[in-house]
């Protein structure tokens, strides 16, 4: 994997993005009611779900994504719904009972999969379930976020694995990595504080490459530590490329995504690309 050297996007305020966004929301009707009581049929697109979570329409938010999966096998809407369910408030995170209309061998389902189980410190279960995700290509834009979002989410066991693994050493504990802290900051939807840990994780990508393995008690090799900057230097952008697309920053993100596409490989450089024309 190579590293991102374009640090434009360290100098980004994300702050004044957010509040140059178009705030124009997408219409409601006045007597919406959740569809246990009332008629459920969408009454807009996945974009307005998105718009409308996005602005803190939570309830609103959900309801559209919930009769558009009702009324749809879209696999688009179906990653969405099921991802926005793993987010607060009142969120299941532990749970895969939503996921029912994903199939178990898509990539969304696998990526969810992954980042549920590592949440949960269920190292083997998380690793096996993103490793198995990376040899699907997701079926939507969303789809793409969701696999991006497990390999931070993977990346203590990512680390981990490549210094222990050689001196035949089990995982023990877990160290909470710029990329995993961020991808938690952004699941719960505190975007400025997970900017700060991925910008903090790019900027001091050389520091941290030598305090893990000391964590870890491991006397870590050049080698090693040179891996873990340069992936360091990759996921940390990709961490604040998917902030600005879940705040809905397209061309901002789009920028991004495509720089990550020319230095990722396998399905992740296939969904970089296809956020980076999205």
């Amino acid at each position: 994997m190579s590293k991102i050297t374009n640090k434009l996007l360290i100098e980004m305020d994300l702050p004044s993005l957010m509040r140059s966004r178009n705030a124009n929301l997408p219409p409601v009707p006045s007597n919406w009611k959740p569809g246990i009581f009332a008629d459920d049929k969408p009454w807009g697109t996945l974009e307005d779900a998105m718009a409308l979570l996005r602005y803190r329409k939570i309830n609103e938010g959900r309801e559209l994504l919930r009769r558009l999966c009702k009324h749809s096998s879209d696999s688009a809407a179906q990653a969405a719904f099921s991802w926005e369910l793993m987010r607060p408030p009142e969120n299941d995170p532990l749970s895969l009972g939503h996921l029912s209309k994903l199939s178990p061998s898509s990539c969304e389902f696998r990526s969810l999969k992954a980042v549920r189980a590592l949440m949960n410190g269920e190292y083997r279960e998380g690793g096996e379930s993103y490793m198995d995700a990376t040899e699907v290509r997701p079926a939507s834009p969303y789809g793409c976020t969701l696999l991006m979002t497990a390999f931070l989410f993977f990346s203590d066991v990512y680390f981990q694995t490549r210094l222990l693994m050689p001196r035949k050493r089990p995982m023990e504990t877990r160290i909470v990595t710029s990329p995993l802290k961020g991808a938690a900051g952004l699941m719960v939807r505190m975007h400025e504080g997970a900017w700060d840990t991925f910008k903090k994780g790019w900027v001091f990508a050389e520091e941290k490459a030598a305090s893990y393995p000391e964590t870890l008690k491991v006397k870590a090799t050049e080698e090693e530590r040179a891996f873990i900057q340069e992936t360091l230097e990759t996921m940390c952008p990709m961490g604040m490329a998917l902030i600005l697309w879940d705040l809905g920053l397209r061309r901002e993100s789009a920028e991004v995504f495509a720089e990550l596409s020319k230095v990722l490989e396998g399905n992740l450089q296939y969904a970089a690309h296809t956020l980076s024309r999205t």
